[in-house]
């Protein structure tokens, strides 16, 4: 890898790092007796696992924006992202979800 390329990766990984100084990365996992099988039956005694990725990022004093994956053995897979809007009151949230 010669000068440039070095310099340039470094340059993008710092501004990337610079970014996210503040973000809020949360990973969770989930259990559920209550899932349907294969064949579509529910079956009580057969668990099922899920599991949950979130990133939260501060953009501007009062505006949030979220990036989440979820995946519930009962509900599916959840992709979703929001921008919300805080006040003292009030929290204004929107964003697509597919799944």
């Amino acid at each position: 890898m010669d000068k440039k390329t070095l310099a340039a990766f470094v340059a993008l990984l710092a501004l990337c790092a610079a970014s996210f100084h503040a973000a809020d990365i949360e990973l969770s996992t989930s259990m559920s007796t209550f899932a349907p099988n294969g064949s579509g039956s529910f079956e009580p005694y057969d668990p099922g696992f899920g599991f949950g990725f979130s990133v939260t990022d501060g953009l501007l004093e009062h505006l949030d924006a979220t990036i989440s994956f979820d995946r519930d053995p009962a509900g599916g897979n959840l992709l979703s992202a929001r921008a919300s809007y805080r006040t003292s009151f009030l929290v204004i949230s929107a964003g697509p979800s597919f799944g």
